[in-house]
């Protein structure tokens, strides 16, 4: 689902808006709900998503705004996960990998049925429709 509005989002604003920085929320919130556990619903972002994620707007920032990009911490109370996945977009973004390791994401990431459902499929086809990308 990145794929589908990230990356095809940095001609949105290039064209349209032509920025000077890019500010982004990771919205940890997709960590909520008890706990770790939550992973295993549909939205199944990890640390590891969540490093992603990053590397993808780093790219984006730096073809669109010269590089700059700023992070803000949004949502997130699950006190056990979201220090991991919060440090995955810190090292993410400053090149630094410490020796802290993810102990409950690394299974989900290896999960089954990870690909797009059909459902997902349709609001993306819809919205890429909507918005043009």
């Amino acid at each position: 689902i990145i794929d589908h509005f990230i990356v095809p989002g940095k001609l949105i604003f290039a064209d349209h808006f032509n920025p000077s920085i890019f500010l982004f929320s990771p919205l940890y919130w997709f960590t909520d709900r008890s706990e770790i556990l939550f992973i295993a619903q549909d939205i199944m972002v990890t640390a590891s998503g969540y490093s992603q994620m990053t590397a993808m707007l780093l790219d984006v920032a730096d073809e669109v705004c010269d590089g700059k990009l700023m992070m803000t911490h949004e949502g997130g109370y699950s006190p056990t996960y979201v220090p991991y996945c919060g440090l995955a977009v810190l090292e993410t973004m400053s090149g630094v990998k410490t020796a802290i390791e993810d102990v409950f994401g690394g299974g989900y990431n290896e999960l089954p049925d990870q690909a797009i459902k059909a459902h997902q499929r349709e609001v993306i086809d819809q919205v890429v429709a909507l918005t043009g990308l």
